[in-house]
C-alpha cells in the first residue's frame, strides 16, 4: 500500500507517497519525528522549532488520512506562543498515538489506568463526551483537570471500548458514570456523530429512569444546546488559560444536576417508510445533474463564489432560495439547491459584495435567518431518507452558524449599512432559533434510532452516482475480460442514465435489504439496447426481466461492507435459452 515516510524539510508542505513502506510504519515514523523535534534540546532561547513541528504534524495528518483515519487536530491551529504550544503538543501527541492505535491495534494489551489521586472529585466517575475536532483543545485538557482533582474519567482514547461494546452502544458505560460531561462545540452538532449519540443515550436513560447521574456542559464556543439540556450547569472556557480551568471545572462537575425523568417534547420528524417506490427517469436525471454539481463543490477544500455560481448555472437554476416552494418536489434536488444557495449568500455576506444587492438577494438572507429549514419537514423518498436529512441539517446548521458569526458587532458593516442595526439585531436573534431547530432535530434523529450507531453506513445516492460515473469513464480497462464493442458503445452512450439508475437501485437495496432492479432503454444509435440494472446483498438479477429481448445489457451490483462488486452481462440473441456472456469489474466501488 502506498504511504508516506520522512522526506526533506523543504517538501513537508507536500508529503510524498512512498510505495516501499507500509502506512502503519510511515505513521509510526511521523509520530516519532514530532516527538524527537519537541523533546530535543534547543541551542538558544530564541531557537524556534514551530515550522519543523508543523511540517512533521502535516506528515502525520497525511498518513492518518491515507489510512482512512481522522487527524485529532490540524497543524495550522498550533499556538504561536511557546508555552501554550508546549501544552497543545503535549495533548496532541497522545491523541495521535491513540488514533494510530485505533487504526492499527497492537498486541500490547489494555493500557494501565491513570494513578488514583485524592482531591475534591474523589469517587466521582465522569464520562467525557466530545467531538474529535476538540480532542486537543478541550477534551484532553479537561481530562487532565478532572483526574488531577481525583475523578475517574472514562475517555474513549484511553479506555478503548471493544467491538462488543461498540456493537451494543455505550449505554452501560454511561450508566456506570456518576457525571456525564459534554464538551459542547459547534463541531459536535455540525458533525452530529457519535458524541451526539452519547448525549441521546444519556437523555433517554434519564427519561426511562435507568440512570440517576448528573449532566454538565463545558464549551469553548458560542454553542447552541438542544432544549433538552439547555438548563443544565454550563461553563464557558473561552479566553480562560488552561491552567485556570480547574477553578471553573471542579465546581461545575461537583455541582452538576440530573434532568427530570420525563421525556421532553421531541422534534417533529416525518415518519420512516419501509417501501420506496421507483422515481421516474426524468426525476433521476434532474437529481443526477444536481448531485454532480454538488459533488464537484463538496470535494474542494473551499468553494469560492465563482465556483458555487458555476454549479448553480450547471443545474439550470437561478440560484434564489426564495423560490423553494416552486422548485421540483424531489427533496434531494431541494437539498442541493439550499446548500448551494446558502454558500452563495454567505460568500456575498462575508466578502461584503453588498452594493449591487437586489431584492431577491435580500429575500435569500431572510430565508436563512427567518425561515425554519423546510428540509426538516420533507417526506422521505427513494434516495433521500434519514441519513440524507441528517446531512442536510448538518450543512444548514453550519451555514446559519457562520451567518450569525458574520453578524457580530463590528463584523458586518455592509449588512448594517444596507439594512440597519435593528434588522441585523433581529436576524441575529432569529438565527439562534434556526440553530436550535437544527440541533433539536439532529439529537432527536439519534434519540429515535433513525441514525444507526454502528460504523457501517448505507449507500449514499450522490456518492454511488459519482463513483459509477467515474468507473464507466475509465473505459474498457475496468472490465475483465473486455466486453464486445457494441456493449462498450451502449454503456458509453448511456453513462449518465446508468449512473442515476445505479444510484437509485443501490440506495433502495441498501435501505430495504431487498433486491432492487430497474429496466430502461438506452438512446438508439446503431441498435436499441435494453438495460437491466440491479443491486442486492447477494442475490442475482431476476431472470424473468427482459426474457426474450434482443440486445440486453445487465449491470449487477452485489453490496458488501459499503462496497459494490460489479458484473456486466450481455445477450445479443432473443431466442429462449440464448447464452449470455459476462465481465467482472476490476475493483469494487466504495459507496
Amino acid at each position: 500500500m502506498a504511504s508516506a515516510s520522512w522526506i526533506p524539510r523543504h517538501l513537508w508542505n507536500r508529503p510524498a507517497p512512498d510505495p516501499d513502506q507500509s502506512i502503519n510504519r510511515a505513521l509510526d515514523e511521523a509520530i516519532a519525528l514530532v516527538t524527537t523535534i519537541v523533546e530535543r534540546p534547543r541551542s538558544s532561547p530564541a531557537d524556534d522549532d514551530r515550522e519543523e513541528i508543523q511540517g512533521a504534524l502535516r506528515l502525520c495528518e497525511f498518513c492518518i488520512k491515507r489510512a482512512d483515519g481522522r487527524p485529532p487536530e490540524e497543524a495550522r491551529l498550533m499556538p504561536q506562543e511557546r508555552v501554550e504550544r508546549a501544552a497543545w503538543v503535549g495533548c496532541l501527541l497522545p491523541a495521535l498515538r491513540a488514533e494510530r492505535e485505533r487504526l492499527f491495534p497492537s498486541s500490547s494489551g489494555p493500557r494501565a489506568a491513570a494513578p488514583a489521586v485524592s482531591g475534591p472529585l474523589t469517587n466521582i466517575r465522569v464520562f467525557l463526551s466530545y467531538a474529535m475536532p476538540t480532542n486537543v483543545q478541550l477534551a484532553r485538557p479537561l481530562k487532565h483537570v478532572l483526574e488531577s482533582a481525583g475523578a475517574y474519567v472514562w475517555f474513549d482514547q484511553t479506555e478503548r471500548p471493544d467491538n462488543d461494546e461498540l456493537a451494543e452502544g455505550l449505554h452501560g458505560i454511561i450508566a456506570d458514570a456518576s457525571v456525564f460531561l459534554l464538551c459542547a462545540s459547534n463541531e459536535l452538532f455540525e458533525n452530529a456523530g457519535y458524541a451526539l449519540q452519547e448525549l441521546a443515550w444519556v437523555v433517554d436513560l434519564i427519561a426511562d429512569g435507568s440512570w440517576h447521574g448528573r449532566i454538565c456542559v463545558a464549551s469553548l464556543d458560542d454553542v447552541v444546546l438542544p432544549r433538552v439540556v439547555e438548563a443544565v450547569p454550563f461553563v464557558s472556557l473561552a479566553g480562560v488559560a488552561t491552567r485556570d480551568w480547574a477553578g471553573l471545572v471542579v465546581p461545575l462537575v461537583s455541582g452538576a444536576i440530573g434532568l427530570p425523568p420525563s421525556r421532553l417534547a421531541s422534534a417533529t420528524i416525518p415518519p420512516p417508510i419501509d417501501h420506496y417506490p421507483e422515481l421516474d427517469l426524468e426525476t433521476l436525471r434532474l437529481r443526477r445533474r444536481h448531485a454532480v454539481a454538488w459533488w464537484a463543490v463538496s470535494q474542494l477544500e473551499s468553494a469560492p463564489l465563482d465556483t458555487v455560481r458555476a454549479a448553480i448555472s450547471r443545474v439550470g437554476w437561478d440560484g434564489r432560495l426564495v423560490g423553494y416552494n416552486e422548485w421540483p418536489a424531489d427533496p434531494s434536488v431541494r437539498d442541493v439547491r439550499v446548500r448551494l444557495g446558502a454558500l452563495a449568500t454567505l460568500s456575498i455576506i462575508t466578502t461584503g459584495e453588498m452594493p449591487g444587492m437586489d431584492q431577491d438577494m435580500a429575500a435569500d438572507i431572510m430565508f436563512l435567518a427567518e425561515r425554519r429549514l423546510p428540509l426538516l419537514d420533507e417526506p422521505p423518498v427513494a434516495g433521500w431518507g434519514d441519513l440524507e436529512r441528517r446531512y442536510a441539517v448538518r450543512h444548514h446548521l453550519g451555514a446559519v452558524t457562520r451567518f450569525e458569526e458574520a453578524l457580530r458587532p463590528g463584523f458586518a458593516p455592509p449588512l448594517v449599512a444596507r439594512f440597519g442595526d435593528a434588522m441585523c439585531d433581529g436576524w441575529r436573534r432569529a438565527l439562534r432559533q434556526r440553530r436550535l431547530e437544527c440541533v433539536d432535530m439532529l439529537l432527536d434523529l439519534r434519540r429515535r434510532g433513525r441514525i444507526p450507531w454502528s460504523r457501517e453506513r448505507g449507500v449514499g445516492w450522490d456518492r454511488a452516482c459519482a463513483k459509477l460515473w467515474e468507473f464507466l469513464g475509465a473505459g474498457t480497462a475496468q472490465w475483465i475480460p473486455t466486453p464486445p464493442h457494441w456493449v462498450q458503445l451502449a454503456i458509453a452512450g448511456s453513462r449518465s442514465d446508468l449512473s442515476a439508475v445505479f444510484a437509485d437501485v443501490a440506495w433502495r437495496a441498501s435501505a430495504t435489504g431487498a433486491t432492487a432492479a430497474r429496466v430502461f432503454t438506452g438512446p438508439e444509435a446503431t441498435r436499441k439496447v435494453t438495460f437491466v440494472v440491479a443491486a442486492s446483498a447477494g442475490a442475482s438479477t431476476p431472470s424473468t426481466l427482459c426474457a426474450g429481448t434482443q440486445w440486453v445489457i445487465f449491470l449487477d451490483a452485489t453490496l458488501r461492507d459499503g462496497r459494490a462488486e460489479l458484473v456486466v452481462r450481455w445477450r445479443e440473441d432473443a431466442a429462449a435459452g440464448a447464452a449470455m456472456s459476462s465481465a467482472n469489474g476490476r475493483d469494487p466501488l466504495a459507496l
